[in-house]
């Protein structure tokens, strides 16, 4: 199964409590996928501690996550870059792994489309802030139209940290001009790629719009 739920930000003591299976009953067969601000992958020994301890709780599964906006950029990407089920990660342990930007993976037979990142308003004010890493670059767009013309623009699943721009009005938000690029780009994803369903993190709701095609996700655990 995979199990699809929201920004975690390294609390180790909210991610257990959510409502997933049993760990003990899980298999190499399920996966929880993150839609961004993971938290746990940073250099401090706290954040080592509870990567650590996330690991070992859920340790018969995989934890995937999509970056966010409240990552440790420089440290996530210290990771080396490999193949995985047909797209690019970076292998953070045995059973944690990040989907990197404009991949498509297939996973228990579901193609799935990953585009983590979105613009922190907020980020002058926050002791880790990084704006070149938050949102995509130019090659990462590139990688997205590479593989999704590939996949002749048909996936089963999108999974992002940020929602197209057209959307944003029914969850009562605007967008900053910092990030329109991405936004537009999301809109045009939107458009035209051929999905069953997406999901998306960043504004800690949980909200279903257009009857559940896209899913703002917090701390729900939705089941695909």
């Amino acid at each position: 199964m995979i199990y699809i739920t929201g920004d975690t930000h390294a609390d180790l003591d909210e991610m257990v409590s959510r409502k997933f299976p049993d760990p003990s009953e899980m298999s190499s067969d399920d996966y929880i996928i993150v839609t961004g601000d993971f938290g746990f992958v940073g250099e401090s020994f706290e954040k080592r501690k509870k990567l650590k301890d996330l690991s070992a709780y859920f340790s018969n599964c995989k934890i995937l996550f999509v970056c966010g906006n409240h990552e440790d950029f420089p440290y996530l990407n210290s990771f080396g870059v490999s193949e995985w089920n047909g797209g690019k990660v970076r292998i953070i342990n045995d059973n944690v792994i990040y989907l990197m930007r404009g991949q498509i993976f297939t996973i228990n037979g579901k193609k799935i489309f990953t585009m983590g990142g979105a613009y922190s308003h907020d980020g002058p004010f926050r002791l880790e802030w990084y704006p070149k890493e938050e949102q995509p670059s130019l090659k990462e767009y590139d990688d997205a139209h590479i593989n999704l013309i590939a996949n002749d623009n048909k996936v089963d699943y999108i999974i992002t940290h940020t929602i197209p721009k057209s959307f944003l009005g029914y969850i009562g938000k605007t967008s900053y001009p910092e990030e329109n690029q991405f936004l537009g780009f999301l809109d045009n994803v939107y458009r035209n790629v051929s999905f069953d369903r997406w999901f998306a993190g960043h504004y800690h709701i949980d909200k279903e719009l257009l009857g559940g095609k896209i899913t703002i996700v917090s701390e729900k655990v939705i089941v695909i």
